[in-house]
């Protein structure tokens, strides 16, 4: 598992964003929760090297993702025939 980790982290990270992505459709966060979370995975990466950097960064990517989920859903809700 970790050698797998190791070779694909690129291919790991961008499927827990999009992952997220479509989760931001069940899970919704406040919006000061975001900004700590990012904060905290920022002091992650800079903190640690190897497999934890990998970690941290794929936190910081399921946050965002979360965070543009959110907005996409905003926007579909705003054009819908329903909110007219």
């Amino acid at each position: 598992m970790r050698r797998a980790a190791e070779l694909q982290w690129p291919a790991l990270l961008v499927g827990a964003a999009c992952v997220v992505i479509v989760a931001a459709g069940w899970v919704r966060l406040p919006a000061w929760v975001l900004p700590v979370l990012v904060l905290t995975g920022v002091f992650g990466v800079v903190l640690t090297d190897g497999l934890a950097r990998v970690a941290a960064l794929g936190g910081i990517l399921l946050v965002a993702g979360m965070w543009w989920g959110g907005l996409r859903l905003d926007a579909v809700r705003e054009t819908s025939p329903r909110a007219r």
